[in-house]
């Protein structure tokens, strides 16, 4: 009998008397679901500054220099057309909500080299978008949120305590509509929190 044939064999045998198969599986990437405190990162705008998701939601007592609010985050790309196309939406979502204290932060997924950087550059530059876009240079925060496969576009709603409330991983339905009663329901919830003065 073959080296293979045997370990078909064995393989039938231990089924059928309910061993295990001894076998490493493979861990798939966990992405963070409602409910999961969402994965700590740090990028920097294209002003240079650094930005923390842990100096705008974070557990514990609210840190005076950093005052909490809930954060929807959106991983976009310059060549991904349902990104481009939902563009408005979101910055429909951040003129309706900004006032109450929803932070709109921008995550450009862009790989290494002048020509995603200038691309990245001249849409912004076209744009004017009213929200802090930061930069993921080496998808590193992309994949701690999607996955070592990065689908896009991607949405999480995240409260002020760091926890993800809801996402969003297609382009199907309206960003507004999609997240409406979250947002609502995640700012009341920040209202009620924030600090008395």
């Amino acid at each position: 009998m073959t080296k293979s044939g045997l370990g078909l064999l064995l393989a039938g045998l231990m089924l059928a008397s309910g061993v295990a198969d001894a076998r490493p599986k493979k861990k798939k990437a966990k992405t963070p679901q409602a409910g999961d405190v969402a994965p700590a990162f740090q990028l920097r705008a294209l002003d240079r500054a650094m930005i923390r998701l842990s100096d705008l939601a974070y557990e514990g007592r609210e840190r005076s220099y950093a005052p909490k609010r809930p954060v929807l985050l959106d991983f976009f790309r310059t060549d991904c057309e349902p990104c481009l196309a939902a563009m408005p939406e979101l910055v429909k979502v951040h003129d309706k909500y900004k006032d109450r204290g929803l932070y709109v932060l921008l995550v450009a997924l862009v790989e290494e080299g002048d020509e995603n950087a200038t691309k990245l550059q001249r849409y912004l530059d076209e744009k004017k978008l009213p929200f802090t876009v930061v930069v993921d240079r080496a998808d590193y925060v992309s994949q701690k949120y999607l996955g070592k496969v990065v689908a896009l576009p991607a949405t999480f709603l995240i409260d002020r305590e760091g926890k993800v409330v809801k996402s969003k991983h297609d382009a199907k339905g309206s960003l507004v509509e999609y997240f409406s009663a979250e947002v609502e329901a995640t700012l009341a919830e920040h209202e009620k929190a924030k600090p008395k003065k």
